[in-house]
C-alpha cells in the first residue's frame, strides 16, 4: 500500500521543525520505506522556488495503521525528541475501559451542497482524488488522513428517519438476504439499517443505490460504526465489489479498514472533527444521537490484549539496558496502557488498532523500532556464545550433502549396507574385531570393520544379474561407520567408494588418478590440503596410497588385489577409496578460513629435468622447494616420469614445472633464472640429483 503526504503538512504535527532528508532518514527507521520524494515548484523568470514536498510511502502490511499523518507525526516526534522524554504518571494510566459505544449516528438538516474550498481541492488533487462536491470529498479527506469510513444516506428517502424514529436493529438471529444474486446469511455479530422493514444497509457488508446522495438532498443521516473489517472480508468476500464496502459507492476501496481494527476513542474524537468541518463548510443543522430516538443498546465491550514485558528479557534480545521509565514512555507516546509493574515485569494494555502485536518478542520489537538500533553499541567484551555441538552438527550434515552431490554428479550410485558381516574368512581376519554374543543370525556375528565388504557385495550383486550389461563400468559410494575393539576410536565414520572396469576398457594409470582426484576434492571441500603421502602394503592391495594429515592417516586408496577379488567371484578391475571423516570432521573444526590477495603480475614458469634416486619421491621434492619458496612460487607441476631399473639401483627421471608469481612486482628474466639456478643447487645436494 502506498501513500502520498505532503512535507509542509506533516510538519503541522512536529514540535520541532526539521529538514526534508531528516524526515525521511527518521521514516525511514520506523521501518517504513520511502519509495520517492517529488518537489513542488513553481518557474518566475527563469529562476525555480520549491514550495513543498510530496512523500511518497510504502506500508507494510503490519503498518497500516501509520496511513494517517496524525499517527506518522506521533511516532516521529516520539523518534525526534526520545532523548528528552518526560516521567509518565502510572496513576493515570491504570484505569482502562474497553466499554464503547457502538455506533454513532449523526442527523444533518438543512444542508446546501456546495463545491469544496481550494484548500481541500488541492489536497485532493496531489493524492489523485477527483473532486466532486464539499460533502462527497470531506469524506475521502477523513477516509485518507484518518482511515475512517462513514456510511452517508439520503435523508429524505427514510420515512421513519424523519419521524425521528431511527430504526436500527441487532440481528438476534440468523437471516438470510440475497443482494446483487448472491445469497449472505447474516449473524448476530452486524447491525441492520432499514426503512420500512426493507434493508437500507447492512454495516460493512451492503449498501442500496437509492439512497445514495443528489444535489437536491437536504437531509443526511451520517453513520460511523465500530466493525471488524478483517472478519467481514474473510466471512463475505466482498472486498472488491464497491456494493458491499463500509462508504459511498463512488469511493475507491479502503486498504487501511482491510488489515487493521478501527480505535473507538480515535473514532469519537474525528466524528467531533468533522461534524464542525460540516457545519462550516455547509451551513447546515446538526442533530447527534442524544437527540434521536434509538431502539438498540449502543455498548458494546471490546477484547483487551495484555503484553507483559519482562526486562531480563528485553536485555538477553538487545545486549542493552533501558531504564523502566524510558520504555514506559515510549510505549506511553504509542497508546499504549500500563496495567501493572511487579518484579521487574511490565504488563501493558494493547490499543486496538494494533493487531499486529500479539507475544512479547513483537513488543520488544517496537521498542527496539523507536529506540533505534543503530543507537545500541556493543561493548568489546561482548561475545555471542552458541551451541557449538549444534552448530558442528548442522556444519558436518551440510558437508556430508555436498559430498553426495559431488559424487552422485561423477557418476556414483549410493548404497546402504547393514552393519553385520559374516565370519571373516582365514586370510582376512583382523585383530580388533567386535563380535556379537547373542546374535540371532548365526551367518552375522561380526561388526564390519571396512565399508570394502558391502561395497564389493554390492558389485558382486549387480554383476550376477547383468544390471549393467551395458555398461562398462560400475561406480558405488557408501557413507556409514565401522567399530573396533580399541583403546581410542571404537565407532568411526568413514567414506568409501568404488569404481569398476571390465578388462577390455582398463587403463590403470588413469583409473587411478582418477580416484585419487576424487579423493583430493573430498578433501578440500573440509578445507584441508595434501600434506605428506606414502606408498605402502594393505590387506586389500600389495601397493596403496596413504595420504596423511598431521601425521595421522586420513585416507588410503589404491587398486584392489585379483586374489582379493576371487573371492567375491569378480572378474576385472576395481579400484577403491577409504576416507576417514570423524578425523576429518576435527581437524576442519579448528581450521580457520584464510584469504590472501589475488596478484596482479602476470605468472612465469621453467621446466626442470632430473635424474634422482628411487628412494625419494616427487612430494619430497615439491616440499623441500616450497618451503623455501612459498612467497614466490605459485605451483609446481609433474610433467613427466620414468622409472628405469639398474643392475646396482634404481632411477627416477622427473620434468617439473615451477610456476613463479609475485604479489608485488613482475618476475624478470634475470630474476626467474637466478631463482631457478639456487633450486637446481638446492636440489643436487639434497637428493645428489643428476640435472640435466
Amino acid at each position: 500500500m502506498r501513500m502520498k503526504i505532503s512535507f509542509k503538512y506533516l510538519k503541522k504535527f512536529l514540535y520541532n521543525k526539521p529538514k526534508i532528508n531528516r524526515i525521511i532518514l527518521f521514516i525511514s527507521k520506523l521501518g517504513v520505506e520511502v519509495a520517492k520524494v517529488s518537489e513542488v515548484f513553481y518557474k518566475l523568470k527563469d529562476k525555480r522556488t520549491i514550495i513543498d514536498y510530496i512523500i511518497n510511502i510504502k506500508l507494510p502490511q503490519t503498518k497500516y495503521y501509520l496511513m494517517n499523518p496524525y499517527r506518522l507525526g506521533k511516532e516521529l516526534n516520539l523518534k525526534l525528541t526520545l532523548n528528552k522524554f518526560r516521567i509518565v504518571n502510572k496513576k493515570n494510566l491504570l484505569n482502562a475501559s474497553y466499554r464503547v459505544l457502538r455506533i454513532y449516528p449523526v442527523l444533518l438538516k438543512n444542508l446546501k451542497i456546495v463545491s469544496s474550498p481550494v484548500w481541500l481541492k488541492i489536497y485532493l488533487n496531489s493524492l489523485g482524488y477527483q473532486t466532486v462536491n464539499s460533502l462527497i470529498d470531506l469524506m475521502s479527506f477523513f477516509q485518507h488522513e484518518f482511515g475512517v469510513n462513514f456510511l452517508i444516506l439520503d435523508g429524505d428517502k427514510c420515512d421513519n428517519f424523519i419521524k425521528s424514529n431511527m430504526e436500527i436493529l441487532d440481528v438476534k438471529q440468523f437471516l438470510k438476504i440475497k443482494i446483487n444474486n448472491k445469497r449472505i446469511l447474516i449473524n448476530n455479530t452486524n447491525v441492520l439499517f432499514s426503512n420500512r422493514s426493507v434493508p437500507v444497509s447492512i454495516f460493512g457488508i451492503f449498501n442500496k443505490k437509492q439512497f445514495i446522495l443528489n444535489k437536491r438532498t437536504k437531509r443526511i443521516i451520517l453513520l460511523a460504526y465500530i466493525f471488524s473489517p478483517r472478519k467481514l472480508y474473510n466471512l463475505y468476500e466482498f472486498y472488491n465489489n464497491k456494493n458491499f464496502n463500509f462508504q459511498h459507492n463512488d469511493f475507491n476501496s479502503n486498504f487501511y479498514n482491510k488489515f487493521s481494527n478501527p480505535d473507538p476513542f480515535f473514532i469519537k474524537q474525528i466524528i467531533i472533527y468533522a461534524r464542525k468541518l460540516i457545519k462550516r463548510l455547509n451551513h447546515c443543522k446538526i442533530y447527534h444521537y442524544d437527540k434521536i430516538k434509538l431502539s438498540v443498546n449502543l455498548n458494546v465491550c471490546l477484547k483487551k490484549t495484555i503484553i507483559s514485558l519482562r526486562l531480563y528479557n528485553l536485555y538477553q534480545r538487545i545486549g542493552v539496558r533501558i531504564s523502566s521509565r524510558k520504555i514506559e514512555y515510549i510505549l506511553f507516546c504509542l497508546e499504549f496502557k500500563i496495567v501493572n509493574f511487579e518484579n521487574n515485569c511490565l504488563k501493558f494494555l494493547v490499543p486496538l488498532y494494533r493487531t499486529d502485536l500479539n507475544i512479547e518478542a513483537d513488543l520488544i520489537g517496537e521498542i527496539l523500532r523507536i529506540y533505534g538500533s543503530d543507537t545500541i553499541y556493543l561493548k568489546n567484551d561482548m561475545k555471542y556464545e552458541s551451541n557449538r555441538t549444534s552448530d558442528r552438527n548442522h556444519y558436518n550434515t551440510y558437508i556430508e550433502k555436498r559430498i553426495y552431490h559431488f559424487l552422485i554428479s561423477n557418476g556414483y550410485n549410493e548404497v546402504i549396507n547393514i552393519s553385520l558381516i559374516d565370519n571373516p574368512k582365514d586370510n582376512l581376519k583382523y585383530k580388533n574385531t567386535v563380535q556379537i554374543i547373542n546374535t540371532n543370525n548365526k551367518n552375522l556375528t561380526f561388526l564390519r570393520y571396512t565399508i570394502l565388504f558391502g561395497l564389493l557385495q554390492n558389485l558382486c550383486y549387480n554383476l550376477n544379474r547383468k544390471i549393467f550389461f551395458k555398461i562398462n563400468d560400475i561406480k558405488l559410494f557408501e557413507l556409514g561407520k565401522i567399530y573396533r575393539k580399541t583403546k581410542g576410536e571404537k565407532e568411526i565414520k568413514k567414506l568409501g567408494f568404488i569404481s569398476y572396469k571390465k578388462e577390455k576398457y582398463t587403463n590403470n594409470n588413469n583409473n587411478l588418478f582418477l580416484i585419487k582426484g576424487l579423493t583430493e576434492k573430498i578433501l578440500r571441500i573440509y578445507g584441508l590440503k595434501l600434506t605428506k603421502q606414502k606408498i605402502s602394503k594393505d590387506f586389500f592391495a600389495d601397493r596403496s596410497l596413504n595420504i596423511f594429515y598431521k601425521n595421522k592417516k586420513i585416507c588410503k586408496l589404491g587398486k584392489i588385489h585379483t586374489n582379493f577379488l576371487n573371492k567375491f567371484q569378480i572378474k576385472g578391475q576395481v579400484f577403491y577409496s577409504e576416507i576417514n571423516l570423524s578425523r576429518l570432521e576435527k581437524y576442519s573444526q579448528n581450521k580457520d578460513i584464510v584469504y590472501k590477495k589475488i596478484s596482479k603480475f602476470p605468472c612465469v614458469s621453467r621446466d626442470i629435468s632430473l635424474i634422482i634416486n628411487a628412494e625419494f619421491c616427487f612430494n619430497d621434492i615439491k616440499s623441500i622447494i616450497k618451503r623455501e619458496y612459498r612467497k614466490i612460487i605459485k605451483d609446481i607441476i609433474l610433467l613427466e616420469e620414468y622409472l628405469k631399473k639398474k643392475e646396482t639401483k634404481n632411477v627416477i627421471y622427473y620434468t617439473i614445472r615451477i610456476v613463479f608469481q609475485h604479489l608485488k612486482k613482475t618476475f624478470t628474466a634475470k630474476l626467474v633464472n637466478l631463482q631457478v639456478y639456487k633450486i637446481k643447487e638446492q636440489i643436487k645436494q639434497k637428493f645428489k640429483a643428476v640435472i640435466r
